[in-house]
């Protein structure tokens, strides 16, 4: 504006010209009609959860900002694409699992009718049962498996080797093991590792011995490496970092939950590339 038009346009205006851009895009979350893949494609299915700040003020207060608080809310960041693809259609939300497993859902059926999905994600309890639900076996039209990250599980077993003193071999053949479906030697390993549980979070061998037991229908790792599917999830923890945390994270940045919502469905809309989409939808003449 200042090099073609000789004027400057305050901050505080692009601010407000920006969250009302986001606003919009909250209301009415854009998702393409991708639907020219093959039908019965294998998709790929990625979740994942991570903490950005936000604040809360009494807005009854003479000087809102000594009653400000700080509290860290999930962002859960999905993504979908047909295996072959090389760039995934991405969706965001602050809501509850519910709203993240059929926003979830939709990113993948924006591309078509999967085949089958392989879902990837870390531990977090509340993926695997809304995987289920919208892509597992029992799911309308959809059939598929989750895999827990593995190198979620190379990390626990990663402190294990360093608390006990063990050597590299040891984590490495622990690691082989899972890569060849053999999680009960994992298992056995451990056991005799397992700390008191007053330990609490230092009972490394413990806390990895819980986490494999509770996974071990979701530890197929040499199924999805004979067919050539990734293992983990690190495209969608990127995603996180690209998506929301580049803008919802910068230093000093605190936001209200509606406006960490608005920004995060805008950012989404610039990810999948869908700004002229939105503006002819929301601005078109």
């Amino acid at each position: 504006m200042k090099e073609h038009y000789r004027f400057t346009v305050p901050i505080s205006a692009i601010r407000v010209a920006t969250l009302a851009h986001a606003k919009k895009a909250a209301a009415g979350p854009v998702l393409p009609v991708l639907k020219s893949r093959q039908a019965g494609e294998v998709f790929l299915a990625e979740t994942d959860g991570s903490m950005i700040p936000t604040v809360t003020m009494a807005t009854e207060a003479p000087d809102r900002r000594k009653t400000r608080k700080v509290i860290w809310k999930e962002a859960k960041v999905v993504l979908a694409r047909p295996m072959g693809a090389a760039k995934s259609l991405y969706g965001a939300t602050f809501g509850h699992a519910r709203m993240a497993g059929v926003l979830w859902r939709k990113t993948a059926e924006a591309w078509g009718e999967p085949g089958y999905t392989h879902g990837l994600g870390d531990g977090a309890p509340w993926i695997v049962p809304q995987f289920n639900h919208h892509f597992g076996r029992r799911a309308f039209k959809h059939t598929g498996e989750y895999l827990v990250d593995f190198y979620h599980v190379y990390e626990k077993l990663g402190l294990v080797r360093e608390a006990h003193r063990k050597d590299q071999r040891w984590l490495g053949r622990q690691l082989q093991r899972l890569k060849d479906n053999e999680a009960p030697k994992v298992l056995r390993s451990l056991k005799p590792l397992c700390e008191p549980a007053a330990k609490g979070d230092k009972a490394f061998a413990r806390i990895a011995h819980r986490y494999i037991l509770d996974r071990k229908d979701h530890l197929d790792y040499k199924g999805a490496l004979e067919k050539g599917w990734p293992i983990g999830s690190g495209e969608v923890e990127s995603a996180h970092g690209s998506v929301l945390q580049s803008r919802l994270k910068i230093n000093g940045a605190k936001w209200s939950l509606p406006t960490a919502e608005a920004m995060a469905q805008l950012r989404v809309l610039r990810a999948n590339d869908l700004w002229e989409t939105f503006w002819n939808t929301n601005y078109g003449i």
